[in-house]
């Protein structure tokens, strides 16, 4: 999206080649080193037409039995960064009751997340991608959750609807605690 977002004018050149990923490379380092920054202009040009090939990444063409398919729409998307702050603490020694375990919200959360994406199907998609428990040992209460999820929706603004059904449990565990 990035490079059809310079091409169509959304984003300049220069934006699009400093953006970088988690270890800190940049679009245009990454370009270089392979080989494929180019001498032409990053600008749209007169076309005829205009067919992009793409693959499927879903599996929906080879369940129905279809070689080929036309896109009807795009998933408007939207991402999240989530930290769950509960309290570390040694889980041989501390009660039940005591407990402030980060990851049992972040369990409630991806439940949330999963019957979000199944009350919205065919179209929607709701996703938890990444997860980090803090402190990660065998022996230690779950301190802190960070992980990531991610809303999808061809209309692309359905997902605000969304945010309050993860909210909730998330409310009812600081409650509890």
């Amino acid at each position: 999206m990035l490079a059809s977002g310079v091409w169509a004018g959304q984003f300049s050149e220069a934006f699009a080649l400093a953006r970088e990923d988690r270890d800190g490379i940049s679009v245009g380092a990454a370009l270089e080193a392979i080989g494929y920054r180019g001498e032409r202009p990053a600008a749209a040009f007169p076309l005829h037409a205009c067919y992009e090939v793409h693959i499927e990444q879903g599996p929906i063409l080879e369940e129905e039995g279809v070689d080929i398919g036309l896109v009807h729409a795009a998933m408007g998307q939207r991402w999240f960064n989530v930290t769950l702050e509960g309290f570390s603490a040694h889980a041989g020694t501390t009660p039940m009751g005591s407990r402030r375990d980060a990851l049992t919200a972040f369990a409630e959360l991806a439940l949330a997340v999963e019957q979000i994406g199944i009350a919205h199907n065919p179209d929607g998609r709701a996703t938890i991608g990444m997860a980090q428990v803090i402190p990660g040992s065998r022996n230690v209460v779950p301190g802190g959750v960070a992980c990531s999820v991610e809303f999808r929706h061809p209309q692309s603004q359905r997902w605000k609807r969304w945010i309050s059904p993860c909210i909730a449990p998330l409310k009812r565990w600081r409650r509890a605690a």
